[in-house]
């Protein structure tokens, strides 16, 4: 009779121990990110423009404005370089938007400087 309970008793720890075990590596599993974000903006301050990139959790980094094929002041070339470099790293682009910055002081019923926004993620895995 002392043996079959220690038997029973083995198996029981065993199969408690796989089964703890299949939890731990799951819950390890969701824990790991499956998603890069890369997030570009173009702010306009006058005549001053900067191209701000942020990838993952690296610090930011900052490009002023240049303008590379016309003279055309609302040229977009520098800003579709870094989104075509984004791309070729893997990164796709979910969403994009335009928003006005509010002024303030005397004019600020005149609307604002425009500040454009690109969110772009890469899969991890």
């Amino acid at each position: 009779m002392k043996t079959n309970t220690i038997i029973l008793a083995g198996f029981c720890i065993v199969a408690l121990s796989i089964l703890l075990s299949s939890f731990i590596q799951k819950s390890s599993v969701q824990n790991t990110r499956t998603e890069e974000y890369a997030i570009v903006d173009v702010i306009e301050d006058y005549k001053t423009k900067t191209i701000r990139v942020t990838k993952g959790t690296q610090p930011a980094t900052d490009e002023v404005w240049k303008k590379e094929k016309t003279e055309i002041y609302e040229d977009y070339t520098p800003t579709i370089k870094i989104l075509n470099q984004l791309n070729a790293e893997g990164y796709e682009l979910v969403n994009a938007s335009l928003a006005y910055t509010t002024m303030s002081g005397k004019y600020s019923l005149e609307g604002g400087n425009p500040r454009h926004t690109f969110v772009m993620v890469k899969k991890l895995r």
